[in-house]
């Protein structure tokens, strides 16, 4: 796969992010839905993963059993990881490790 046609399959994907937290987990993301409409998918996950902390979005989705469903667990797989750096990366797998213990999400 190219770079373009992989950061368009990878947009196409966080998009899915969407559809599928709302329709399996019943978590409705609509400022994140919005920010990838706006920014793109491949942007929008590097402004995420640059973030402190957790996001509403994650911690809802970890303690409903559903991180599978996020934007750190989407940019792990193959081909997307090519996408973003190491320290990226290194933060996905961090968060993706984080355990629902009274931690609470960055505002």
């Amino acid at each position: 796969m190219t770079t373009s046609t992989t950061e368009a399959e990878f947009h196409r994907r966080m998009l899915r992010v969407y559809d599928d937290a709302r329709d399996r987990a019943g978590y409705r993301a609509s400022r994140y839905l919005q920010m990838v409409r706006r920014r793109g998918g491949v942007d929008s996950a590097h402004y995420l993963l640059g973030t402190k902390g957790l996001s509403q979005g994650f911690v809802a989705l970890a303690t409903a059993g559903y991180k599978s469903l996020t934007v750190e667990s989407l940019v792990l797989e193959e081909p997307y990881s090519r996408l973003f750096t190491a320290g990226e990366l290194r933060v996905a797998r961090e968060r993706l490790a984080w355990r629902p213990s009274g931690l609470e999400p960055s505002t």
